[in-house]
Order: structure tokens, then sequence, then C-alpha cells
């Protein structure tokens, strides 16, 4: 697995990044941030909205680390406000996805 790490520097920067990940075929995207930044990457993900259909290309899985101040999205999902055990839950669930691919299952 290689991790790069990019730092947002201005607003719409998270949405630049995504669009980069996109195109460069990158596999999941974790978001470090509250709900806007994770806004701003499912837009940069999806791009121009064109209809009820979603882009015709690969998307990354996107996977949230909280980091905002009420991150209702990551608590919708269940996801611990704690950063360390978000990032302990992503790990577990990168690992089951990682086998299901391998085993020839679906994650």
């Amino acid at each position: 697995m290689e991790l790069t790490v990019i730092h947002t520097d201005h607003r719409g920067h998270a949405i630049e990044i995504a669009e980069s990940a996109r195109r460069d075929g990158i596999d999941v995207i974790i978001v470090h941030g509250g709900d806007g930044t994770v806004n701003e990457v499912v837009n940069g993900l999806l791009g121009i909205p064109t209809g009820l259909t979603l882009p015709d290309r690969p998307m990354p899985a996107v996977a949230v680390v909280p980091g905002g101040s009420a991150n209702v999205f990551a608590r919708a999902l269940g996801i611990s406000p704690d950063p360390i055990e978000a990032t302990n839950q992503l790990i577990d669930l990168l690992s089951e996805r990682r086998n299901a691919v391998r085993g020839g299952g679906s994650a």
C-alpha cells in the first residue's frame, strides 16, 4: 500500500485533490477533516452534476477520519469521534476489503 498525504491550503482545495485522485486512478481517499472537507471531496469526485447518474469512470472509495467540530457525516456512519480509534476502524475495514479482493469476494 502506498500512502500520500496532501494538506489542503485553501477553500476548494479538497475538490481539486479529489478530482486529481479520480483522474490518477487512486483506490481510496482518506479524508481527515470535518463535514465541509468531506463535502468538497465528494464534489471533486462527482464533478458538475449532469443528471441522476454517476460519472462513467472509476471512483475511489472515500474513508473519513473525523477532524472537524461537528462531524455529522462521520457520526451518522458510526465512525468513532476519536481520530486514533477512527483510524483503527479504517485499518480494519481496509484489511477486510483487501482480503475480500484477494479471496475473490466483494467488498
